[in-house]
């Protein structure tokens, strides 16, 4: 204390300082971009109960994966893309776009930069990976080195991580030309067409 009974001028230039500090610190975390709120309309986690025209592809843990027969999406200049849809205890966390193109995908990683950042590039053995975090959602947009294919894929954190993949006993990752003919076989049958 100072002699005429005020505080001392550094305690009070120390909270002075922590109260700025605090009031930066909140402002930067409220600036910081949070990305999409959903995909498509559909927010994340939204409960599949009520979604209309969504057909079950598969199980795969404690996850089900779904495609929207009535899909609508499309990245302006290009085809309609294959989307998957995933779900855990009936909640939206993940939604997984095939990247028909190499142009498809520079261009997405064009845009995505723009609007949110530079990616985290990461070089896995089997995948390159250019990843954005935020809060509550992880945007990957991969490249898988062996075949080629490319996929964009969001993942809502709050229910990912509850996420369990573990494959059934002689079951392997997703055969893509079996997922491809099942994915046109259900759209046909939702929308009453056959194959010429």
């Amino acid at each position: 204390m100072a002699t005429n009974g005020s505080p001392c001028p550094r305690l009070w230039l120390a909270s002075l300082f922590a109260a700025a500090l605090l009031v930066a610190l909140v402002a930067v975390a409220q600036a910081e971009p949070q990305g999409p709120p959903g995909f498509n309309g559909i927010p994340w986690g939204a409960p599949r109960e009520g979604l209309e025209h969504f057909a079950k592809l598969k199980q795969r843990g404690n996850a089900e994966f779904y495609l929207n027969t009535q899909e609508d999406f499309e990245f302006e200049g290009f085809p309609q893309p294959r989307i998957i849809y995933g779900f855990i205890e009936g909640r939206l966390y993940g939604v997984y776009v095939d990247v028909a193109t190499q142009e498809l995908f520079d261009m997405l990683l064009q845009r995505w930069t723009k609007e949110y950042g530079e990616p985290r590039i990461i070089d896995e053995t089997e995948t390159y990976v250019r990843q954005w975090r935020f809060e509550h959602l992880k945007v990957k947009l991969k490249k898988i080195k062996r075949t080629g294919a490319m996929k964009l894929a969001y993942y809502f954190l709050p229910l990912y991580e509850h996420v369990e993949l573990a494959l059934d006993q002689g079951a392997e990752d997703i055969d893509e030309q079996k997922l491809d003919r099942l994915y046109w076989l259900e759209m046909m049958r939702m929308r009453g067409t056959s194959m010429p």
